[in-house]
């Protein structure tokens, strides 16, 4: 029987083999436990196991579209489109998956870290302020749930990628 599992230390995902007692990551050489390691999809045939594989990796690369597209375009063995994913292992342990989701999305509204809402918070500032500083771009993010630090951190890193630049007055524009 192979199994598709993800590494817990780099989030790599490898088929091994379900006797196996341990399996090493290709990407991180981490000791994965087989037995305790979460499995992405299971099967007896080495090419499902393969195919599962692209497909999380497809997911896993914010491919999901692609992914959904190879299913339904039959590119993948049926087998494999019907039976991919967390959610039929998750709700035969009796989550329900819905509200994870739901969950999920609340969370990352508010989230630390590069998160793309609070981004998306920062360019909204920038697109519906008239003529707008750093001082009020972050103001108008922290009533929205962002740290007014972070607002300042996002508006310099959208400027060092190049999408949005400030005028000699201090201005802030997305490009």
């Amino acid at each position: 029987m192979y199994k598709v599992v993800g590494c817990s230390n780099c989030e790599s995902v490898k088929i091994a083999v379900e006797d196996d007692e341990k399996t090493v990551c290709n990407r991180c050489q981490n000791q994965i436990d087989v037995a305790d390691a979460r499995a992405i999809f299971r099967s007896e045939n080495l090419e499902e196991a393969k195919e599962a594989r692209s497909m999380a990796l497809a997911r896993q690369q914010g491919f999901d579209g692609i992914a959904d597209e190879i299913v339904e375009g039959g590119i993948v063995s049926e087998n494999v489109g019907d039976r991919f994913g967390e959610d039929e292992l998750m709700e035969d342990r009796g989550i329900d998956t819905d509200a994870v989701e739901e969950a999920g999305e609340v969370n990352r509204e508010t989230t630390d870290g590069d998160s793309k809402p609070q981004t998306r918070i920062v360019k909204d500032a920038v697109e519906f302020l008239d003529e707008p500083t750093d001082e009020d771009v972050a103001e108008f993010a922290e009533e929205r749930g962002v740290d007014r630090d972070k607002a300042f951190e996002l508006v310099d890193k959208l400027c060092m990628e190049g999408e949005a630049m400030r005028t000699r007055e201090g201005v802030v524009q997305l490009l």
